[in-house]
């Protein structure tokens, strides 16, 4: 049973997803050193975090998903506060 269809193509080579607590929001770390969070309900595209310099290996969120953390083949670990649109 599919749920949604995200349009990921627009990633090169995914190597990491993860679903927030909630259940609401994916965050996908690939190869351009991108990690995307989108709303699994709708499609849409929320944000995108950058600031690695190679391809995202790892991401995650918290256990009560207020943050979000992404492992990079630069060697380094980056956090962010995430708060829901409208929070």
């Amino acid at each position: 049973m599919q749920i949604c269809n995200l349009p990921l193509n627009s990633q090169k080579d995914i190597r990491s997803i993860a679903i927030s607590p909630d259940g609401r929001w994916m965050i996908s770390g690939s190869c351009d050193g991108t990690a995307p969070i989108w709303d699994i309900v709708d499609g849409s595209l929320q944000c995108t975090l950058l600031g690695h310099e190679k391809g995202v290996t790892s991401v995650d969120f918290s256990p009560k998903g207020e943050y979000v953390v992404c492992g990079s083949w630069d060697g380094k670990v980056s956090m962010w506060r995430y708060a829901s649109p409208g929070e």
